[in-house]
């Protein structure tokens, strides 16, 4: 069979208008999307540009604030805090990171000791924000309070004397010595911790000719009642020139003679620096009469402390003041903060005006107390 050949078909005019719609619509959309493109392109000054330029010091700030053990000052526009060692040395490295509040400065990053330095430039606002977390709990508190000054030992006469005892001048030098043994007459108040003894007071005059001044102390005493060498409050050098010819009570100041030993007993020790003498102390005694008492006067002139039997027969009269340390345990309600995160608010500069701000939030990842910040 023979076969003719078919002819060719032409597109028609209805058919090459619809294709030339179509291929309209075709690139109509082509042209949107080109343009959208051009549109995404960051410019060299939007905001996706500042990110990028400040996106190093930025990160070095959230990364470090993530790390922090402890916050120092935590304020709107700067922070301080503290990192893990990272010298040679074991301490914490302390970085602060503050802004001066003036558009268009850096955000500056100070590393220990160091000279701060920019991390973010061209900064028109900065603000930190903190996110604290409460934690309630109830502590025993023990607070310590000091009473006022009040006399807790003294001798001025035995009691009961029916005569008059004999009073004896009794020159000091730095050998020839008298000391007071004496306990307490009151007892500690409750709660009590320490017995600060404030002053002393003594029957006191000068001697004609004598040194220019003389010393008091207060020592532990040994088992016979004479002084130890053991000191319980330094030893004060007072000038003779606040004496008069006849005796007065002088007022003699200790500093630093805190007791902790509530059952301390004592020696008053007058003295002098030289071999001059540097004042006279009035003293009492009594052969006969004299009731059998705990305190107990002694005498030196180099060659021991004396008397070693009726001790009781011989006092000097004093007065001894001091204050007391008491201490009060309450129960009591605290709250101690402690800080989650951090939030940054950052806002760059596009050339002279400010751009978008940008935030962020950076976990602290231990958590650290702030209680007072």
């Amino acid at each position: 069979m023979i076969r003719l050949p078919s002819k060719s078909r032409a597109f028609t005019l209805a058919e090459l208008l619809v294709s030339l719609g179509l291929a309209g619509v075709l690139m109509a959309g082509l042209g949107s999307a080109v343009l959208l493109a051009t549109h995404s392109v960051p410019s060299p000054s939007g905001p996706a540009n500042q990110v990028g330029a400040s996106a190093p010091g930025v990160d070095v700030l959230t990364t470090e604030l993530y790390y922090a053990r402890s916050f120092a000052s935590i304020q709107p526009t700067s922070v301080t805090f503290t990192v893990a060692p990272r010298g040679a040395d074991a301490g914490p490295e302390t970085i602060t990171y503050s802004w001066s509040g003036n558009k268009g400065d850096a955000l500056m990053r100070k590393y220990n000791a160091g000279a701060a330095v920019p991390v973010v430039n061209n900064v028109y606002g900065l603000n930190f924000s903190y996110n604290k977390l409460a934690r309630t709990s109830t502590q025993t508190v023990t607070t310590t309070n000091t009473s006022a000054e009040q006399l807790v030992a003294s001798f001025t006469n035995w009691s009961g004397l029916l005569v008059i005892p004999t009073s004896t001048d009794y020159p000091v030098t730095s050998t020839q010595q008298i000391s007071e043994y004496f306990q307490l007459n009151v007892s500690p108040p409750a709660g009590a911790t320490a017995l600060n003894i404030t002053r002393a007071t003594l029957n006191l005059k000068a001697v004609a000719g004598g040194g220019p001044s003389f010393i008091v102390g207060l020592y532990k005493p040994s088992p016979a009642l004479a002084p130890s060498t053991t000191l319980l409050a330094k030893p004060v050098t007072v000038s003779s020139s606040v004496l008069g010819s006849s005796y007065a009570w002088t007022d003699i100041y200790f500093s630093n003679a805190t007791i902790t030993n509530l059952s301390q007993d004592y020696c008053l020790v007058v003295s002098a620096p030289t071999t001059a003498y540097g004042c006279c102390v009035q003293y009492l005694s009594d052969t006969l009469l004299t009731p059998a008492e705990i305190d107990a006067m002694q005498m030196t002139s180099g060659n021991g402390w004396g008397p070693t039997t009726n001790t009781n027969q011989r006092e000097v009269p004093f007065y001894c003041y001091g204050t007391w340390t008491t201490a009060v345990t309450t129960q009591q309600t605290v709250t101690d903060y402690y800080l989650q995160s951090v939030g940054i608010q950052i806002q760059l500069g596009r050339g002279a005006a400010p751009g978008v701000p940008l935030n962020t939030t950076v976990e602290v990842y231990t958590v650290p107390k702030v209680t007072g910040l």
